[in-house]
């Protein structure tokens, strides 16, 4: 289950997931902000996952789907339980 961080401003910081649909239609309407970006680089031919505020690189492979999860991976270790201690 993904990482759920309440932030001081009393704002909810997570990896967005389609189960959550029903229950952020009952709260209101939220913000939703990407945190990076997958995309595929033809001349190394291998999917890269780049940190939006940084433009870090924070994951890459032949694999999209492996890609996709070291990204959320890290997200929820760097970003949503580094914002939970702020």
């Amino acid at each position: 289950m993904a990482t759920i961080a309440q932030t001081t401003g009393g704002a909810i910081r997570a990896v967005y997931d389609d189960r959550w649909h029903s229950i952020l239609a009952a709260i209101g309407r939220p913000v939703i902000e990407r945190a990076s970006e997958v995309e595929y680089d033809a001349d190394a031919q291998e999917w890269v996952a780049t940190y939006r505020a940084t433009g870090e690189v924070i994951a890459r492979g032949p694999n999209r789907a492996e890609v996709i999860a070291s990204e959320v991976r890290w997200i929820e270790s760097n970003v949503i339980r580094q914002g939970q201690r702020k």
